[in-house]
This record gives structure tokens, sequence and C-alpha cells, in this order.
């Protein structure tokens, strides 16, 4: 009987599995932040749509029931969510009114600026739907959320009791582009 020849080994060497291990890290290393920032942008682009969502709400329900409904803040600050209810008596928020809908942002370090003409603190929409503050003057307001660096999303009420969410001009953060 012949001897056999011996099979050649088959496999990684230590060397090569190292490299691959290095490249995979500084490839992972690279896409960290882009994905991070992937991340703030779609968990911005929900809670802006959730208030835009919030908005139409009350509007379509104003509407509907012929009524009086005020979109107003937790706690009396829009960071903590806000909460939508039937106000006919048009109230200053929502403390012991019908509510329709409350909403807790679920991103941490969320910034939301709201802003309205005249000046309140709450959004109301009358039984016609348009926006009025609580003493029957029009109002219209903006609301700037933003969260993590350079992501911002305006949520622009006209009023009418239109919603539109857009971005920002980067200059003029009240000002869609």
């Amino acid at each position: 009987m012949r001897p056999q020849a011996p099979r050649p080994q088959t496999g990684f060497t230590l060397i090569e599995l190292l490299v691959t291990l290095v490249v995979l890290v500084i490839l992972a290393g690279m896409a960290a932040p882009a994905y991070t920032s992937f991340i703030q942008r779609n968990t911005l682009a929900t809670e802006a749509d959730a208030l835009a969502s919030s908005l139409s709400l009350a509007r379509a329900s104003a509407l509907s029931r012929n009524s009086w409904v005020t979109v107003a803040p937790v706690s009396n600050d829009w960071r903590n969510g806000w909460t939508v209810c039937l106000n006919p008596n048009r109230n200053a928020d929502c403390t012991g009114q019908a509510v329709l809908v409350q909403h807790v942002p679920s991103a941490q370090g969320l910034t939301v600026a709201f802003s309205s003409t005249p000046q309140s603190g709450v959004l109301s929409y009358s039984p016609v739907g348009y926006t009025r503050t609580l003493a029957d003057a029009m109002q219209s307001a903006q609301v700037l959320m933003g969260l993590g660096t350079g992501n911002q999303k305006l949520i622009d009420i006209s009023q009418l009791g239109r919603v539109r969410v857009c971005a920002p001009v980067p200059t003029q953060a009240t000002v869609c582009q």
C-alpha cells in the first residue's frame, strides 16, 4: 500500500482573521454617526407627525361635534407631550375636560418651541374648524421641534386650522423650505 499524501490545511490563519476584524471595526465606526443621525431624523419625523395628527384630530372633532376642542401641553410644557380635549366651556387647559387623545413623546432630548399669534399657551379649534384663542380671536401657531444637532421640523398651523409639517429654513426657523 502506498502512503497517502497529507491533505492541505483549509481555513483562515490568525493574521487573516485579525485583519478582517480590524476592517469590520473601522467600517462600523464610520457608520455609527450616520446611523445615529438617521435614527434622530426618523424619531423627530415621528414626533412631528404625531403632533400634526393630533391637530388634525382636534380640527375634525371640532367640526364633527360642533364644539370647541383644545390642544394643550402636558404640565404647561410641550416637551412633556400634549392633550387633545373637548372644551365646550373654553377653559385655559384640558383639566377636567373629556380627553380625546394624549401623547407623551418617546424621544429623549426633544426640544419643542410653541409660538402663536396672538400669544397663547394652547391651541383651540372653533366649531367651524378655525384656530381661535379662548377670547375668540383668530390664531395661527408654529411649533418648532428639534432633536440632536441640526435636526428640526416645523409644524405650521394656519388661522383656518390647516396643519403643515416641513423642514425650516436654516436661517429662519419659522419659515418652511
